[in-house]
């Protein structure tokens, strides 16, 4: 299994000098309000220390070092401000607000600064893909397939980031490579990993219909039939497509490609771990949403769609990964954002004060 059930991963914790405010909604009347969290045994509101571990999250009082905890607070939301307050924002920013749901509004994902040039169409093996499955697939999306998918794995990473523990420590807690870079491969892997199972599935709709479960067992591990997906992963190369001029839309940047030909065989096992930890979580949180809206019921596979709204001003372009035809530089993706300083993976498990 992808990673191992541990209630201290990704453990980070701060004290915040100001009071901490949340959004609470009568649920009656639909009336929504942000409320000041204090301590129940003294009703101190500042001074607050925040602490998450793995998915948990509680507060301690400064006064008599009460735990407790509060249903404005989350894991997320206190690993969202601890990267805010590593990057020096000044220290009367109150707490992330919380939404139901719990969609990400600050990344915390590290970007991988090195050259974006994509692999020429003539140096990938075209026929592992099917061209004309390359452009019956574009039609409810703007981009290739496999820009698609790199798109929906960076969605899906950034959520996990701040929301699962042992992701967080898998990026920031690794001593083996830098954040940048474990977060990028890790990506790679669950883009691969999405293409794959899309094409395996010869979906005509978009990716947003595909199965989470179809991803997971491209990235299954072992020395079986089933466990050799990972290694056929590691072999494929995305034609893309043509777009009229002599870019190719859709393939893997050279970087990458050098990567994936060079990694010794425990990186690529480390980052499809690391991919398939994502997507459990994002099954995880769809079971969750079905019980909470008594849906639990419902037999249908979680498919991406349903993780449409994890992450907040979410932009679909995709020359972040690859420059486009039309476009050398990367475009923002919308998401309001910190670029985490060595601090915070220095932090990890650390108190901070604001």
């Amino acid at each position: 299994m992808a990673g191992q059930e541990r209630e201290w991963a990704g453990e980070v914790q701060l004290m915040v000098p100001v009071e901490i405010h949340v959004p609470d909604m009568d649920w009656v009347t639909f009336e929504q309000w942000f409320r000041t969290v204090r301590c129940p045994r003294c009703q101190s509101a500042t001074g607050l220390t925040l602490r998450a571990k793995d998915r948990k999250a509680y507060l301690i009082c400064p006064e008599d070092g009460l735990g407790f905890s509060d249903p404005g607070v989350n894991a997320a939301s206190v690993r969202q401000t601890y990267a805010i307050y590593q990057a020096g924002v000044p220290a009367d920013r109150p707490l992330i607000p919380v939404h139901r749901g719990d969609p990400v509004v600050v990344s915390m994902l590290p970007r991988l600064e090195e050259d974006r040039t994509p692999q020429p169409a003539n140096d990938v093996q075209s026929e592992l893909r099917d061209w004309s499955w390359e452009f019956g697939i574009t039609s409810h999306v703007t981009d290739a397939p496999f820009m698609a998918a790199m798109t929906w794995a960076r969605r899906l990473v950034t959520w996990a980031i701040p929301h699962d523990g042992e992701t967080f420590e898998r990026i920031y807690g690794s001593d083996i490579a830098s954040p940048p870079h474990e977060a990028h491969m890790i990506m790679l892997a669950l883009g691969l990993a999405l293409h794959d199972a899309a094409f395996d599935a010869k979906l005509g709709d978009g990716l947003e219909y595909l199965k989470l479960a179809d991803a997971m067992e491209c990235l299954r591990p072992g020395d079986d039939a089933a466990g050799g997906r990972r290694r056929r992963l590691r072999q494929t190369r995305p034609c893309g497509t043509h777009t009229g001029s002599d870019r190719p839309l859709g393939t893997l940047r050279l970087t990458d490609a050098a990567r994936l030909e060079q990694c010794d065989d425990s990186d690529w096992e480390r980052w499809c771990d690391g991919a398939q930890r994502v997507l459990n979580e994002h099954l995880r949180a769809i079971h969750d949403w079905r019980i909470a809206t008594q849906d639990v019921l419902s037999t249908r596979p979680g498919v991406l769609w349903e993780r449409n709204n994890c992450v907040e001003f979410a932009d679909d372009d995709a020359s972040w990964y690859t420059p486009n035809s039309w476009q050398d530089e990367a475009v923002d993706d919308g998401i309001p954002k910190v670029q985490p300083s060595s601090d915070l993976a220095d932090g990890v498990g650390a108190d901070s004060s604001g």
